[in-house]
């Protein structure tokens, strides 16, 4: 399995509740796809638990935090291998469907490479019904942040009202919208997006990306993110948005801007991926009116809707871009809840950490070997990351302002991560 022999860099870390998809993906790697009626002899492959919110908790889990992800695996024989990744990646497993005997959704999935191209082929669990577990409340109240995908929308229905009730931030990953999405958003503090994410109701002309941060403001989510291939991440968030910590919900400032708070912020190759990387090297140019960051792009600019920003792409070359937006929304997840709330400055700088994980996930075949390589100095300094000045701390940490002292503690319980 992918995660054999992976070491976790951290515990005790944040904590976060994943609730989603869990597949058994098969990847391929061949120096060109099929055509039809051919085969062709991969070159490699790998086999890993996927999904969006189970590949975010593996992410969560490596950087350092406690994760626990609500899915449905079931007991068939082909489950074990999931279930063995998800051990070897400290992911606590909450498995809705224990008892269930059918064949877990797979997904078949051929990557191009030396392009990053993919395809992928899967079910989505779609004819998996998971009811929430009696112990849902438990787990959400145990969480800094929690995470939903969109898939087995009575789960994440359920996650996201809960979280809103206990004053825990929602973290909407949100690929594509599905039928259910309207019920969801209305409990969502935090939706980071593709730019294929699009109501059914616009024009089919409608270019990719189009108004999707004034959608999600209009439908009341306080923090919004959209990721399109090698185009700078674009943010906003709405008047009076909502702040939320582990202790609760509070309010955040809705405007000013962070001098230090760009992001890195990455795409997929093909432009689906929310937080992959540009195989031909993106540009990293691109800033809003907030002022530059040391990573080039503003942190946050005052408009009528509230704060809006942009933030650059890292450039990489991508082998493959399979996973990287779910990396995205993992280490998204682990940095913001590190940071204890959500304001203008944290929400910038956790979409900075995420980018510089997603695109160096870009680099490596798979979902899973990127972590072997880790940390990829040239774009944490890309970023603007620099060694923490407290003589007892050797961290690098995010060129905030005005200085966070928390953030010093936070990363410099993750030194073998940020040794720069």
């Amino acid at each position: 399995m992918a995660g054999a022999g992976l070491r976790r860099l951290g515990s005790g870390g944040p904590r976060a509740l994943f609730a989603g998809l869990c597949t058994l993906d098969i990847i391929q790697g061949v120096t060109r796809m099929p055509g039809r009626n051919e085969k062709v002899t991969a070159q490699r492959q790998a086999v890993a638990a996927g999904g969006p919110a189970t590949n975010a908790a593996v992410t969560f889990a490596f950087l350092g935090g406690q994760a626990t992800l609500l899915t449905g695996v079931g007991g068939h024989p082909l489950t074990r291998g999931m279930l063995v990744d998800l051990q070897h990646a400290s992911v606590t497993l909450i498995d809705a469907a224990a008892g269930d005997d059918a064949p877990p959704a797979v997904s078949s999935i051929i990557v191009t490479e030396g392009a990053g191209d993919r395809c992928v082929v899967s079910t989505n669990a779609a004819d998996l019904c998971l009811q929430p577990p009696s112990t849902l409340d438990a787990l959400v109240a145990a969480a800094d942040v929690v995470l939903i995908d969109g898939h087995h929308p009575a789960v994440a229905l359920a996650v996201a009202r809960l979280a809103r009730t206990r004053g825990r931030p929602c973290i909407l990953d949100g690929g594509s919208w599905k039928p259910h999405t309207p019920d969801l958003l209305p409990h969502v503090d935090i939706a980071i997006c593709s730019a294929d994410f699009r109501p059914p109701s616009w024009p089919s002309g409608s270019p990719r990306g189009a108004d999707v941060l004034d959608a999600l403001l209009d439908a009341g989510v306080p923090w919004a993110a959209v990721t399109d291939g090698p185009r700078p991440v674009r943010w906003a968030s709405g008047d009076g948005a909502r702040g939320a910590s582990g202790d609760g919900a509070r309010a955040a400032s809705a405007g000013g801007a962070s001098a230090g708070g760009a992001s890195a912020g990455g795409a997929s190759a093909g432009g689906a991926s929310a937080g992959g990387a540009s195989a031909g090297g993106a540009s990293a140019g691109g800033a809003s009116a907030g002022g530059a960051s040391a990573g080039g792009a503003s942190a946050g600019g005052a408009s009528a809707g509230g704060v809006r920003g942009e933030v650059p792409v890292p450039p990489v070359d991508a082998a493959d871009t399979l996973g990287a937006g779910d990396v995205f929304h993992g280490a998204f997840a682990h940095a913001i809840a590190g940071a204890g709330a959500v304001d203008p400055e944290s929400f910038s700088s956790a979409l900075r950490f995420a980018a510089c994980v997603a695109a160096h996930s870009c680099r490596s075949f798979g979902t899973r070997s990127w972590m072997t390589s880790w940390p990829p100095s040239d774009l944490l300094a890309f970023a603007g990351y620099s060694r923490c000045n407290t003589a007892s701390c050797t961290a690098a940490i995010l060129p905030l302002a005005p200085p966070r002292p928390d953030y010093c503690e936070y990363f410099s319980s993750h030194e073998e991560l940020y040794p720069l």
